[in-house]
């Protein structure tokens, strides 16, 4: 979530708070204590919203990247033995189809690591008994596979979670606009009433709807002894 929308929740949140101390003026005025728990409901609504949106995929790609290398490690492994056997056997054919380098798993692309690794999987699993002799297990094979399964799915999380942050940022916008509308249309128009009535209230909530523009730097004009200007420092600008 940006710095505006996030200043915009802060001064929804430090209007909520107001009408919590002023809960005993709020009940005098059926609309507005209806007005007020719309705003809480509407709160709630964007802060679950915004778990979505501050969802990474940098420690998703960081658990991939072990799962493919666990996946490259037992390919080759499994590569190898059936190329020697293939040696042993005096078949070319099935030589060339296992004839792969450590790098040829490790730096290939996603689709293509998943592609070598089944094939090496299938003539395994071909080759079981053979294979046996050269220390190659069904646990072997169990274990390659699900590497191969795991791997697979952690291809499709990425995107996933990607989907689920523009789906939950596309939402988000909405319920800022519903809570604009309960602030401005109903809460900002109501309290003008208590303008005279309760103007410790109004100002207090006058106050808390002030959003905050944090992290603006403005420039200090004031010259310094050698005629220059002091250095830029960061100020808040508050807007109604």
């Amino acid at each position: 979530m940006d710095s505006n929308l996030d200043n915009r929740l802060t001064s929804a949140i430090a209007v909520r708070k107001v009408g919590d101390l002023n809960m005993s003026i709020i009940e005098q005025v059926p609309a507005l204590k209806e007005a007020f728990a719309d705003l809480g409901n509407k709160i709630r609504e964007i802060q679950e919203s915004r778990k979505f949106t501050e969802t990474g995929t940098k420690g998703i790609t960081e658990e991939k990247g072990r799962v493919s290398l666990l996946l490259a490690e037992k390919a080759m492994e499994t590569a190898s033995a059936i190329y020697a056997f293939a040696t042993d056997s005096n078949s070319n054919e099935l030589k060339g189809k296992v004839n792969y380098t450590s790098s040829d798993f490790i730096y290939c692309r996603e689709g293509l690591l998943l592609d070598r690794s089944r094939i090496i999987y299938d003539l395994a699993q071909n080759n079981l008994e053979a294979l046996a002799k050269y220390a190659v297990t069904p646990g072997d094979l169990s274990d390659l596979k699900d590497h191969i399964d795991n791997f697979e799915d952690m291809l499709a999380i990425p995107r996933n979670v990607r989907g689920e942050r523009k789906d939950a940022n596309q939402q988000l916008r909405q319920q800022f606009k519903e809570l604009d509308h309960i602030q401005k249309e109903r809460i900002d128009r109501i309290m003008e009433k208590l303008k005279n009535t309760y103007p410790a209230f109004y100002n207090a909530y006058k106050n808390a709807r002030m959003i905050i523009n944090t992290g603006v730097r403005y420039e200090d004009k004031t010259p310094t002894e050698n005629g220059t200007s002091n250095n830029t420092t960061d100020n808040g600008k508050a807007n109604q």
